[in-house]
């Protein structure tokens, strides 16, 4: 299937949609899933192991309220024949009586209201029915660890199954079609489409048009560190959108330039040797290539970046089994590894509206710029 489970909640917004991931938020987020998956918390700070056991409580009581014995399945694989979808869910319950819990954990800082906003756990619920024959009701409950927040529950029966399937086939299919035009919202925020969506011209126009006279204020002086928080939240936005600006301004020269075209007037070609590089399906052999021609270990070790996640995946592949080399990996290096934090700022949608902020941004600028607008 091409397209993720994860961008169907979107592409019922946006036919086009393409999510910007953050390997932070994502890295962070993988951790916490193996934790609450596995019950091995090493590496999490004491916070994070709070709400993992919190999560792991939360399953319980959920798994509690079904009629016993209950079947328990962690990181289930699932396939909905009717989509050609496949997924994995987070936790699955399957009570005696032929009601089943999908549990989905969002331990990032948003997620849907209710389980009825999630495409995602729907197709998961579709694929539950599908492969248990002796469940008659999927429940969906979205939860988040993190903020200790949770979906309204989401019923699906074997009844509503043929149209629960046909809603989001439809929105499949609309997101195949290359025809289907996109539709602008909230939602542009997270596509790595919307530097350059044509959907969007409309929408930059009127809001350069209200914004404009203060952007030549924000960038007189950036190194200003005490400016008001009106203004700083608008500084920030201006910035990621020249970065995604400047960084698809980028790549477009690239590919102007390997096409063998000349260089636009004021400029000229350079070619930089970014040094070797070691293609990943190459390392193992790279490995002993160096071990061979005399090579130290620890000079080997030096010039390494060990990332957890990739030894694991590899691992994997050797024991069969994700849990066992997991708990195999982070136990070799129990009182080694420490965990990396970053801060970084995030647009809030929940906190402040895109209206607001603008009316923030004019109610900030000095006087005599402000202009009649939305």
């Amino acid at each position: 299937m091409k397209i993720r489970p994860s961008n169907l909640a979107c592409l019922a917004l946006c036919p086009k949609f393409a999510r910007v991931d953050n390997p932070l938020v994502t890295d962070a987020g993988t951790l916490m899933h193996e934790a609450i998956a596995t019950g091995n918390y090493t590496g999490l700070s004491e916070s994070d192991k709070g709400i993992a056991e919190g999560a792991l409580a939360f399953a319980e009581q959920e798994k509690a309220s079904l009629a016993q014995p209950v079947r328990d399945f962690v990181e289930k694989r699932v396939y909905c024949k009717a989509l050609d979808l496949g997924g994995t869910v987070d936790r699955l319950m399957v009570g005696a009586d032929g009601t089943a819990i999908v549990l989905d954990w969002k331990t990032g800082l948003n997620m849907p209201d209710d389980a009825d906003d999630s495409l995602q756990v729907q197709a998961y619920m579709l694929g539950v029915l599908d492969d248990f024959p002796d469940v008659h009701t999927a429940l969906g409950v979205l939860t988040n660890p993190r903020t200790q927040s949770t979906s309204v529950s989401m019923r699906i029966d074997r009844e509503s199954k043929a149209g629960v399937t046909s809603r989001i086939l439809s929105i499949i299919q609309r997101a195949d079609d290359p025809f289907s035009a996109p539709v602008p919202g909230s939602h542009c925020a997270r596509c790595r489409h919307s530097h350059r969506c044509w959907a969007l011209v409309p929408t930059i126009r009127a809001s350069a048009v209200t914004v404009l006279p203060g952007v030549l204020e924000l960038l007189r002086d950036p190194t200003v560190v005490t400016p008001p928080p009106e203004i700083r939240s608008a500084r920030a936005v201006l910035r990621s959108i020249l970065e995604r600006w400047c960084e698809a301004v980028k790549d477009a020269d690239n590919e102007y330039l390997k096409q063998g075209n000349d260089p636009p007037p004021g400029f000229k070609r350079m070619i930089r040797s970014t040094g070797l590089r070691i293609p990943e399906n190459e390392r193992l052999a790279a490995l002993h290539a160096l071990r061979a021609a005399g090579i130290d270990d620890s000079i080997i070790a030096a010039g390494c970046n060990l990332a957890l996640g990739k030894i694991i995946e590899a691992m994997t592949l050797v024991v069969g089994d994700k849990k066992e080399a997991t708990a195999l990996v982070q136990g070799a290096v129990a009182g080694i590894a420490v965990e990396g934090t970053t801060e970084y700022l995030t647009r809030d949608r929940k906190g402040v509206d895109d209206a607001t902020l603008v009316a923030m941004l004019r109610k900030a600028l000095p006087s005599g710029v402000e202009q009649d607008g939305p």
